[in-house]
């Protein structure tokens, strides 16, 4: 059960009337206009200006209301809002009127506008007006027929535009007819001032079944067929009634049961299982598929269970009060209140309630009880204990610090010990073995323990909470296997390896909402009921009543998309191509009215789903430009129920659109003329300056040619020159070695002079002779000196004169010194050729670098070689 304020929808005032689309959208007829609920989200719309009387959804997108002097259409454009058009024509006619429409149905084509004093037809966009015989006091549809109450005319049935009595009420005046069913072959009239009314063998009668008298003192007000074997009432006083096809009483919710009031207004039974009923002031659903039975403790009776145990057909209630118990049979859901009652002495938190052996032992917060004669009795030292389990012939009561270990003496349970080495808050204890004990600590994690005879840990395995994702995890032992569940996923233990396999997903479609946290395992009360704690009360379920998948609303609806920046926010619908300064994307999936689904979504087919949540609100940040999809599914206990697939396109950005590229286009083809012509302009200069420059190449080629015959000519000379000058020297060494040979030979001749001079002197040779001898040696002298000079002359014959002009006072040697010199002999040359001393040579040259005038560091060389 959900139930709702006015605050919850924002429109302060009562609802008259709900239908629900094929979606399973509900839509509610209110003071202040048409209400939009998904199970979500609720949205308001306002059409006519009075208030919505009545509601017939015809499809998604297509319903009517009926409202205060106004009837009309209203229609779904795509942003997901509704369109109102009135059909009404006769609003300025009948201003005075306070004309109600509480009726609208169709049938084959025809839809009917119900007011007390008319019945409007509305077929092919034309109205037509039928006036009431009387007045009207309410219409049905009912087994593909419209009828209609009349004040005088009774019961009567409407054919497309004729009304047909069918049978007079048993008391004159308003009965304000409210529902229709059979009851075997009879034909119950559900009427709001006479209750049931039964027509049988053409009779209309009052019926005096309990049910109608149960009814009459209620005050009908609405009505509901369940499909076919079930009927909900709404009465004014004393809330819903659910009866049978026999008119048994099934089921009765009131304010002692959830109800925020007990008038209801308006029924209603979703083609997915829900009533909704439309109260005084708010609104509650019941899901009538489910197996549940809720059991709210809103008169302050017993408090929050905890616990629970069924015993010899009575139930036992552990609470945060105490403990309670109540025979079972007076649980049932036809009672208008519980009557449990308290067992003396178990004031405080009951956490547990145990059946060991032929013995109820209740883990209180204030000790371990044994239960017995509607009387707990206090075992061991007080000390508050969460759970007991046989160990052996041992009892272990998990307590607030550790496990006490209990021993029976003498037909008594007795405190034996506290066990070593396992401390803290031990909420669940589990046996996997004869010697093995899981132990669960909150907030901390599990111990596994092997145990010794003597009870005691000889070894411990830790661990810890934060390995398990999720909130309040807790063991669970079933099919000889122990699991940890968390809010979010399940791990198995495999103990072989002694170690947790990989999480799997955790779907709880299986628990309540309302289940209290961290004890999320149901409590087997036998083997058709279990137990579960609810917040402020408990829940019972029904395990012979299957739930039905196939009544399951599979409508996979997108419910909001907006699209947002860091600086903005607008609503977006597919089929729009999102900006790309907008590329975020908000999308918010729902199952209209439905409960218990996990969804999961992945951007295309290649990728990876997303991991199960209830929160079905996803976020796309950062979408690239391009054709994007989107795959949302919505999963019930694992199976998958319902799909949708989602493709959008995010523009790209200006630079990328079409018209940019045609700009671009544009300046392409641009570039490319500018270019083509640009190449063309240098391709002419081109030319113009390779004309140029192969007209200055034949210049500068003639030029070089020039140049390089020159150069050639040059070289040749040079060559030439080199040769001479080789010549010249080689002339000069051998004029050199000729002139030494004939000094050798003049130094001979002259001593040979010198002896014929001292045999002149001394021998008897003739003398005449002798001076002949001596004559013609001393000629030889002279011939051979002028000989050398004449051929030094001819050879630096120009260098000689260029050297007299410039330094006259030059004498024949330093002449030929300078000859030497110029034509590049050493020193140790020219000592050799002049039959001297090298040192004598470089005084000889000093001497004549003063003659020249020349300075210390004034090279010779160069001077002599610089006078052509």
């Amino acid at each position: 059960m959900d139930s709702f304020t006015p605050a919850d929808y924002q429109n302060a005032g009562k609802i008259w009337d709900i239908d629900s689309a094929p979606n399973g959208i509900a839509y509610l007829a209110a003071d202040r206009g048409l209400l939009e609920f998904d199970g979500r989200k609720w949205r308001r719309f306002r059409g006519s200006d009075g208030f919505i009387r009545s509601v017939l959804v015809m499809s998604d997108s297509l319903l009517y209301t009926g409202s205060d002097l106004d009837f009309g259409r209203w229609i779904r454009d795509d942003a997901g809002g509704w369109h109102y058009t009135s059909l009404y024509p006769f609003r300025d006619e009948l201003a005075g009127l306070a004309e109600e429409f509480w009726g609208v149905h169709e049938q084959n084509g025809y839809l009917y506008f119900v007011s007390a004093s008319n019945l409007y037809v509305y077929r092919n966009q034309n109205l037509t007006k039928i006036a009431a015989p009387s007045r009207f006091s309410g219409s049905v549809f009912f087994e593909d027929t419209l009828w209609i109450a009349d004040e005088v005319q009774g019961l009567m049935r409407v054919s497309e535009f004729a009304l047909q009595p069918f049978a007079p009420f048993p008391e004159p005046g308003p009965q304000e007819l409210t529902g229709l069913y059979r009851q075997g072959e009879a034909l119950m009239v559900v009427t709001r001032k006479s209750g049931l009314l039964r027509y049988e063998d053409g009779a209309m009668q009052a019926d005096n079944s309990p049910l109608a008298r149960e009814l009459n003192a209620a005050a009908v007000f609405s009505f509901e067929p369940l499909g076919q074997d079930f009927h909900a009432f709404g009465t004014v006083q004393r809330g819903v009634f659910i009866v049978n096809a026999t008119g048994r009483l099934v089921h009765h919710i009131n304010r002692n049961k959830g109800l925020p009031n007990n008038t209801v207004l308006s029924l209603h039974f979703s083609p997915f299982g829900k009533l909704w009923s439309g109260l005084d002031f708010g609104l509650t659903t019941l899901d009538l598929r489910s197996s549940r039975t809720f059991i709210y403790d809103y008169r302050g009776d017993f408090g929050t269970g905890y616990s629970a145990l069924l015993q010899h057909d009575t139930f036992y209630l552990g609470t945060n009060q105490g403990l309670y118990y109540v025979p079972w049979q007076q649980l049932d859901n036809s009672s208008a209140f519980f009557d449990f009652r308290q067992v003396p002495g178990s004031d405080g938190q009951v956490w547990s309630i145990h059946e060991i052996g032929d013995e109820v032992f209740v883990a209180h917060d204030r000790g371990l009880f044994v239960y017995r004669d509607r009387r707990l009795r206090l075992i061991g030292e007080a000390r508050g204990t969460w759970t007991v389990i046989p160990f052996g012939s041992y009892l272990l009561a998990g307590t607030y610090n550790g496990i006490s270990v209990f021993e029976k003496q003498q037909g008594e349970w007795r405190l034996l010990r506290q066990m070593e080495l396992i401390v803290g808050s031990a909420s669940q204890l589990i046996p996997e073995s004869p010697n093995l004990l899981w132990v669960n600590i909150p907030n901390f994690g599990f111990v596994r323990a092997r145990l010794d005879e003597n009870l005691f840990p000889v070894e411990r395995t830790f661990f810890p909470v934060a390995d398990f994702e999720g909130d309040d995890a807790f063991l669970v032992y079933e099919n000889d296997s122990l699991s940890v569940i968390s809010s979010l996923y399940r791990y198995h233990f495999d103990a072989d390896s002694e170690a947790f396999g990989p999480k799997q997903p955790q779907y709880h479609h299986h628990l309540p909402d309302e289940v209290l946290p961290g004890i999320f395992s149901p409590i087997a009360l036998n083997d058709g009921w279990h137990f579960f704690p609810v917040s402020n009360g408990f829940a019972l379920q029904d395990l012979n009543r299957a739930y039905d998948p196939e009544q399951l609303n599979r409508q996979l609806r997108l419910q909001r998309a907006k699209l947002f920046s860091n600086d903005a926010l607008q609503a977006w619908q597919p089929g729009i191509i999102l900006p790309k300064n907008m590329n975020n994307l908000r999308l918010d999936f729902v199952i209209p009215n439905e409960t218990d689904f996990w969804y999961q979504y992945r951007s295309g087919p290649a990728a990876e789903w997303s991991s199960p949540s209830q929160n079905a609100g996803i976020e796309l940040i950062g979408l690239r430009s391009g054709q994007h999809e989107l795959q949302v599914r919505a999963l019930f206990g694992g199976e998958v129920i319902a799909e949708k697939n989602i493709t959008f396109r995010v523009a790209a950005p200006w630079y990328f659109s079409w018209y940019a590229f045609l700009v671009y286009a544009l300046l392409i083809f641009g570039g490319w003329s500018l270019l083509k012509r640009w190449h063309r302009e240098i391709l002419l200069e081109q030319k113009k300056a390779l004309v140029q420059r192969q007209q200055k190449d034949f210049k500068d080629q003639a030029a070089r040619h020039r140049q390089q015959v020159m150069l050639l000519e040059q070289e040749r000379l040079q060559e030439e020159l080199d040769k001479l000058e080789k010549a010249l020297k080689n002339k000069t060494l051998e004029l050199a070695n000729r002139a030494k040979k004939s000094q050798d030979k003049n130094r001979i001749l002259r001593e040979a002079r010198d002896k014929m001079q001292a045999l002149e002197a001394t021998s008897q040779v003739s003398k005449i002779r002798i001076q002949d001898v001596s004559k013609l040696i001393d000629s030889c002298i002279e011939l051979e000196d002028n000989t050398f000079e004449i051929q030094m002359s001819e050879l630096h014959q120009e260098f000689f004169r260029k050297m007299k002009e410039l330094y006259p006072e030059l004498s024949g040697n330093d002449l030929r010194l300078c000859a030497y010199v110029k034509l590049g002999f050493s020193a140790k040359e020219i000592a050799e050729m002049l039959h001297i001393q090298p040192s004598s040579v470089y005084i000889s040259r000093s001497r004549l670098r003063k003659k020249l005038n020349l300075e210390t560091d004034e090279d010779l060389y160069g001077f002599l070689n610089s006078i052509e």
